[in-house]
């Protein structure tokens, strides 16, 4: 696997496509069903950047990351804050 430094501007184009889908105020649930729906357009948006076959890897850390500013994240902890 790549070095973290060559795989982050992939990463990022990543996330700047998810912030113009589902914008800056969205809930985990709205972010599951964009990648339930069809991953494949985070993939190429990866691939295009950089990633090569590490797209999957990129595309899943994008996620993952995005998912910490829904406004419904408790960083792993269920129930009301």
């Amino acid at each position: 696997m790549r070095d973290r430094r060559e795989l982050e501007p992939p990463a990022l184009a990543v996330l700047e496509e998810l912030r113009r889908r589902l914008g800056s105020s969205f809930s985990l649930a709205e972010l599951a069903d964009l990648y339930a729906a069809n991953p494949d357009w985070a993939s190429e948006v990866a691939r295009m950047a950089g990633a090569g076959t590490e797209a999957a890897q990129v595309v899943d850390a994008a996620f993952g990351r995005y998912a910490r500013e829904a406004v419904d994240y408790r960083g792993g902890r269920h129930g009301q804050r």
